[in-house]
């Protein structure tokens, strides 16, 4: 073995190892998020109440929202701002119906858009059986997380979508959820309840 290759063993043995330990860790962390996608299937409804910042480039807008429903749907209510508090929201599988006062507006078909209203659907669906392009473990504000990365464009369209959420190792809650439009994180997601429960 030539003196200059004898040098580099020790080196390349050591990059070897490593990126077999890396590798082997992604994809224990994939099996992870999965068995964390059946506890998600198999609860179908959850009860989600997040605080959510809205990013439309121009503007920024902060929620408290809480969620009751499925991935096709469920109601939604408006916590703060106290201004519109309790405005309550029924989510369609293509429309939002707005309830305040007793009072109901139909806002119409939900089409390519994202809206704050959307988003827990979204994430929802998104856990259920969204293609994961990413996992590995990252810790959220010093906790310890499973960190997910799933990709939602849909078939034909240009504009790049997807999901990152980091949920809570230990017991597989969603902490945070980012989602991305182009690259851009266009809705920060920073839940306050554990769901869902059993996991």
């Amino acid at each position: 073995m030539p003196k200059a290759l004898r040098r580099a063993f020790p080196l390349l043995l050591f990059l070897c190892l490593f990126l077999t330990g890396c590798l082997g860790r992604s994809h224990s962390e994939k099996a992870r998020f999965l068995k964390l996608r059946a506890a998600w299937l198999e609860a179908g409804e959850a009860s989600l109440r997040s605080r959510v910042l809205a990013d439309y480039g121009d503007r920024v807008y902060e929620f408290l929202l809480r969620y009751e429903g499925s991935a096709e749907g469920g109601s939604l209510t408006v916590e703060e701002p106290w201004l519109i508090s309790g405005v309550e929201a029924e989510l369609k599988k293509d429309s939002v119906v707005l309830h305040y006062d007793g009072v109901m507006l139909d806002t119409g078909a939900i089409l390519g858009s994202l809206s704050p209203l959307e988003a827990f659907p979204l994430l929802l669906r998104s856990w259920q059986s969204g293609a994961v392009t990413d996992c590995c473990r990252e810790t959220w504000k010093g906790t310890p997380c499973l960190r997910a990365e799933i990709d939602l464009t849909p078939a034909g369209e240009t504009e790049t979508r997807s999901c990152v959420t980091w949920f809570r190792l230990a017991d597989g809650t969603p902490l945070h959820a980012e989602l991305l439009s182009d690259g851009r994180t266009v809705l920060f997601c920073d839940f306050q309840e554990k769901e869902p429960e059993g996991t």
